[in-house]
């Protein structure tokens, strides 16, 4: 059984994700944010969407749906395994590193979320540390 890589909310270009995780021999599960069971269709269907982008012959990767509650998230979440959490948008960033944290992964600190979430914020904090940043 190949090791498991978490995409949160994986849309948009982080449907490129899937493919990589695949190259590197690792199996890509996408994690849906939870929402009400009559958006949950559409939702999919906005995924899947999504999903078609990928390259002709790549396998479509297992979705889960969280739950209600965060607890019942990372219960689903540490049953699959995964060996990394990466947010596959900003929607993500939250779920992705609260679940990395609770399960020991490798990860950003939830305290650092005000300003992951917050692009001036992030800039700021990168040109404090160094690191090359936006003005």
């Amino acid at each position: 059984m190949k090791e498991k890589i978490m995409i949160v909310e994986c849309i948009s270009s982080a449907v490129n994700y899937v493919k990589d995780i695949y190259d590197e021999g690792y199996e890509p599960v996408l994690l849906e944010p939870y929402c009400q069971m009559v958006a949950r269709p559409y939702m999919r269907a906005m995924h899947d969407h999504d999903l078609d982008l990928l390259p002709p012959g790549t396998k479509r990767p297992r979705i889960v749906s969280a739950k209600r509650t965060y607890e019942d998230t990372l219960k689903i979440v540490k049953e699959i395994k995964p060996i990394l959490i990466i947010p596959g948008s900003d929607a993500g960033i939250e779920l992705a590193t609260k679940l990395s944290h609770d399960l020991g992964l490798i990860g950003n600190d939830p305290e650092n979320l005000p300003k992951m979430r917050n692009k001036f914020i992030c800039q700021q904090a990168l040109a404090k540390a160094g690191i090359r940043s936006i003005q």
